[in-house]
């Protein structure tokens, strides 16, 4: 696990998206409609407020955030997330401690249980995007899959956009 001090300026925008938690598959679905977290039986896991952070210098690092809710009976663990536009995705979490210092960590598997909901934002859980493979520029889009140990995984589209537009951005 790396440690390593740093604050990700930014907060998720709304994109929803829906895959079945059974079988070998990905699926894309866009809408604005809010999560509701609850498992129920033929749930699905959803992701909403999918965004990157822009990032111009391709030798620095960026972040991806969203929110993710199990809604499938069945715990559900996301082992990998990737990314075309960073060479290496790690789930991570930010945290202070008693004297205000800010450090990172990397989180490794991450396992929902049925009808929990996990929020990556700024300042705890997100997405660090490493190794860009190339600018990540505001107003664009790039897709984010989620991969979980029963081999499903699920992708959504993530508009990039700068802090500045992060901050202001309604959810």
């Amino acid at each position: 696990m790396r440690l390593m001090p740093i604050l990700a300026p930014v907060s998720a925008g709304l994109l929803l998206l829906s895959a079945c938690a059974k079988g070998d598959h990905e699926a894309v679905v866009h809408t604005e409609t809010a999560s509701n977290c609850s498992a129920a039986a033929g749930g699905a896991v959803t992701a909403t407020g999918a965004t990157m952070r822009e990032q111009l210098d391709t030798e620095a690092m960026s972040a991806a955030y969203f929110t993710i809710c199990n809604g499938s009976e069945d715990a559900v663990t996301i082992d990998d997330v990737t990314t075309p536009v960073a060479g290496e995705v790690e789930l991570h979490e930010t945290s202070r401690d008693a004297e205000g210092r800010v450090s990172m960590h990397a989180l490794g598997e991450l396992t929902l249980q049925p009808g929990e909901e996990v929020v990556f934002k700024q300042g705890g859980k997100h997405a660090m995007l490493m190794d860009l493979q190339q600018q990540l520029k505001s107003g664009e889009t790039a897709p984010l899959t989620l991969h979980f140990s029963n081999g499903d995984k699920a992708t959504v589209e993530a508009p990039i956009m700068s802090p500045t537009e992060m901050a202001t951005h309604k959810h």
